[in-house]
């Protein structure tokens, strides 16, 4: 009985033993089955992640190398051929062009780019570094008249662009300034005529005097809220500029209506001479119009200056040829020199009654105290009242509608550029009172065929008739002695075509030299 219960017992055992190799070799996998079903797991995973992130498990980026050139840095770029991510990387700066001039700095690690040296490119790089120092300045005048500059770009590092750094650059078209950059100096960018467009770095805080003038290209530029100082006439000549604006919270300029005025609004700086504006009106608040402010304006007809003008600076309107009428309230008691030169269109000139300083009559524009003409126009009529005792600088300078004048007997001189380039003047009546007639006084006076000295004088500055082309006929009331006694500067009748003047008692050779 025992032995067989042993013998079940070891019968039931084996079957045990029979039945889990079945079960292990039929449902768990084993060997190369184990690793083919892990596989098969993490495909489906990779699916579901497509879904969500198709780089769940790792990117697989591919690298391309950009070279740094002349003017621009090299980098490299890595892209994700699975997902399409990229980033960029390894920036090597550019090379710079070859062969600039610099000079090191006093401190031994620093320079300054001094001009082309040797190199010829047109698309010019300024590197961060030469030969091992650090640029930190574009010296004065470095690259002055390079006519053949097309586009500038200056290496960061660059602290400052020094006076008259790219003047006269006349096919510079594009300039790029790195952040770097804190202070623009004098005349800067002066005469560079196709530059179209220039950013100016959020870091630089001073503009020197006339830094733009004359980049006729320039339609707008953005003051940032950095630049705590402006110069005299930074966009002196600008003519294509129709804006001006100023980021909201620099602490000293504010633009309203594209122009810039001092943050109070008591200066206008700027006026956008570009604009088609023909009319414009000075806010009630200004006191000053500053130095050049709408110097070149051709489109202005009429300027409404306002009672709480009290200065107008030197060549605030010069050249504004469409300006056809000039009303001064009685506040104004400070004109600059040459704010009206060159306003060849004015025809009415009024400075309102109470005016301690100035008053108007015969539409001219006198200096009370002095009794000086300091602007005159086409439909002036000198007053004959010995108000005038002299013709001031260039008062009817390039008046070319005056056809005649009549210079009355009170006035004893004629200044400097009076009368200069008023093609259409044909007579000049100089009364005997006069004694001196100043240089380039009557200069360009195309049309003007004769005149007539009176014996009163007694000194014709330098160039005082050059090209009067048409002068053939020149009087003196004195005589032959009288005429050679007077103090003749360079060249008075050069360009004319007359060869003797007829004195009281005689003629004498006309010498032109």
């Amino acid at each position: 009985m025992k032995k067989t219960k042993l013998l079940l017992c070891l019968l039931l055992l084996c079957c045990l033993a029979l039945f889990a190799a079945c079960t292990t070799e039929e449902g768990t996998p084993t060997g190369s089955d184990t690793e083919t079903g892990d596989l098969t797991s993490g495909t489906e995973s990779e699916t579901e992640a497509d879904t969500a992130d198709p780089c769940e498990n790792g990117h697989a980026y591919q690298s391309v190398v950009t070279d740094p050139t002349t003017i621009a840095d090299g980098y490299t770029t890595h892209t994700c051929s699975v997902c399409g991510d990229s980033y960029v990387d390894s920036y090597v700066p550019a090379t710079g062009s070859v062969g600039l001039a610099y000079e090191v700095n006093p401190d031994g690690t620093t320079c300054t780019i001094t001009g082309m040296g040797t190199c010829t490119d047109t698309e010019v790089g300024i590197p961060a570094n030469m030969d091992g120092y650090s640029v930190t300045s574009i010296g004065a005048a470095a690259f002055s008249n390079c006519r053949s500059l097309t586009s500038v770009t200056i290496g960061n590092g660059v602290m400052n662009i020094s006076k008259q750094a790219f003047y006269g650059c006349s096919r510079l078209t594009s300039i790029t300034i790195p952040d770097s950059v804190i202070s623009i100096d004098n005349w800067a960018f002066g005469y560079c005529n196709s530059l179209e467009h220039i950013t100016i770095p959020n870091r630089v805080t001073s503009i020197g005097d006339y830094a733009f003038s004359y980049c006729n290209s320039i339609t707008s530029i953005t003051i940032p809220q950095s630049v705590t100082d402006i110069g005299n006439a930074v966009f002196f000549g600008c003519k294509s500029l129709i804006s001006i604006s100023v980021e909201d919270d620099n602490s000293n300029y504010v633009s309203i209506d594209g122009n810039l005025y001092s943050k109070n609004r008591k200066i206008l700086i700027q006026y956008a001479v570009g604009k088609a504006t023909e009319t414009f009106e000075i806010l009630p608040s200004v006191t000053d119009i500053e130095y050049g402010a709408f110097v070149y304006c051709l489109n202005l007809t009429s300027v409404i200056i306002p009672n709480s003008v009290t200065s107008i600076g030197e060549g605030a309107f010069f050249g504004c040829t469409k300006l056809t009428s000039l009303t001064l309230p009685k506040s104004v008691t400070n004109i600059g020199k040459s704010a009206f030169d060159n306003c060849n269109g004015l025809m009415n000139i009024t400075v309102e009654m109470g005016n301690p300083v100035y008053h108007s009559a015969g539409n001219c524009l006198i200096e009370t105290e002095s009794n000086v003409l300091l602007v005159g126009c086409q439909n002036s009529i000198i007053p004959t009242d010995g108000t005038i005792t002299s013709i001031g600088k260039a008062a009817f300078r390039d008046c070319t509608s005056l056809t005649s004048i009549t210079i009355p007997d009170s006035v004893i001189s004629i200044g400097d550029y009076a009368f200069e380039g008023c093609t259409s003047l044909t007579s000049i009546t100089i009364s005997d009172s006069v004694t001196s007639i100043g240089s380039s006084a009557l200069e360009g006076c195309t049309s003007l065929t004769s005149i007539t000295f009176p014996g009163s004088v007694t000194s014709i500055g330098e160039w005082a008739f050059l090209g009067c082309s048409s002068l053939k006929n020149i009087t003196f009331e004195g005589t032959v002695e009288q005429w050679n006694s007077v103090s003749k500067g360079t060249a008075p009748f050069d360009s004319v075509p007359a060869r003797e003047v007829v004195c009281s008692n005689g003629t004498v050779a006309l010498n032109k030299s």
